[in-house]
Parts: structure tokens; C-alpha cells; sequence
């Protein structure tokens, strides 16, 4: 019974696109151009200027004896500044003497729409001082 169904279904499909002058299959190839052409220059308008960027190096060469300055990183998505939304995750360790000495990865991450499960990472080098 289903494919009885399905052939009448399919002849009535075939008549109706037999029926269709060009002027209306014209008609519709436009607007489905037309349409495909709006919305990918809409996606472009919206998300031209979008950016999940650090500031300053990916890589930072200390001493112990310097002090750390967190460069952040920033963002925009669909042309919205959404750089407050950002986490950030290790910083270098730091006692009463400065910094230790180490290797240290700091992680940014946002979750939205546009950018989720992207992730930066800044690396630290804390040096000894040399004698």
C-alpha cells in the first residue's frame, strides 16, 4: 500500500512541475539565489570585525625578580565586545622573593555562541637571575 502512496504522490509531484511555466521556475531560481546571496552577505556584515586574540606575545621571558603583568586577551563576536566574558587560568607561581622559577601555560577560553571551544594559550619562561 505504501508504494501505491508513494507512486501516486510522485505522479502528482510530476504533473505539478509539468504544469510550471519557466517564467515560474525563473521566478523561484531568482529568489532562491537571491536569497542564498542575502544571507551569506548578512553572515559576512555581522562577523567582518569578530576576533578572540591575546595582547601582546604568546610567549613571555621573566626573571624571578620581575612582577608579572597579566596582558589579557580580547574578543568580539558578532560585532559585540564580549572581552569581560573571558577566562583566565594559570598565572605564573610567585612567594615573598618574586617569581619561581618555572614554565608556566595561561589558558583563556569564552563560552559563546561564535567562539566556543576555541582556546589561547600564553606561555611564561621565569628565569633564574644569573650570578
Amino acid at each position: 500500500m505504501a508504494n501505491k502512496k508513494s507512486s501516486k504522490t510522485q505522479k502528482n509531484i510530476e504533473k505539478y512541475v509539468k504544469k510550471m511555466s519557466p517564467l515560474k521556475i525563473f521566478i523561484l531560481l531568482t529568489c532562491l539565489i537571491v536569497g542564498i546571496g542575502a544571507g551569506i552577505g548578512t553572515a559576512y556584515f555581522l562577523t567582518r570585525n569578530d576576533k578572540f586574540e591575546l595582547v601582546g606575545n604568546a610567549e613571555i621571558v621573566l626573571k624571578v625578580s620581575d612582577t608579572y603583568n597579566e596582558q589579557g586577551a580580547v574578543c568580539v563576536a558578532f560585532g559585540k565586545d564580549v572581552t569581560d566574558d573571558i577566562v583566565i587560568v594559570g598565572e605564573p607561581e610567585a612567594n615573598a622573593d618574586g617569581l619561581v622559577e618555572g614554565v608556566y601555560v595561561v589558558k583563556y577560553t569564552i563560552d559563546n555562541f561564535r567562539y566556543k571551544g576555541y582556546t589561547l594559550y600564553r606561555q611564561i619562561i621565569v628565569e633564574g637571575v644569573e650570578e
